[in-house]
């Protein structure tokens, strides 16, 4: 939810308490690595705002250094821009946060070391 009040483009409806929030991201500056469960309405959403999206299967298969070779390459064409990186705490072993986490996720992947 937070993410559709910061997208350019989407229809949110305003929400009591969040009229300082105005959207100020475009579409196709926004990235989303690792999917594995979307909800139908949040793909609906994906594909009306062609938002680029590489689900954890297309990760597996092309490997996290090509993934985040194109999502860069998507987002910043001439290399120049800063960027900003977040994850979802269910990107973490279940180890290391009892609880959550999808063994076999995403920050292994990027070689965090957690210990």
């Amino acid at each position: 939810m937070v993410m559709s009040l910061l997208l350019q483009q989407s229809n949110t409806i305003m929400i009591p308490g969040f009229e300082w929030c105005h959207p100020v991201l475009p579409p196709h500056k926004l990235v989303y690595i690792g999917l594995r469960e979307v909800d139908p309405g949040e793909q609906q959403l994906i594909d009306q705002l062609k938002i680029k999206a590489f689900p954890m299967s297309q990760v597996d298969r092309l490997g996290i250094a090509r993934v985040m070779e194109e999502a860069l390459d998507h987002v910043d064409p001439k290399g120049n821009s800063q960027f900003h990186m977040s994850y979802d705490v269910d990107s973490v072993e279940p180890y290391y946060v009892p609880s959550t986490g999808t063994p076999g996720n995403l920050i292994k992947l990027f070689g965090f070391d957690w210990t």
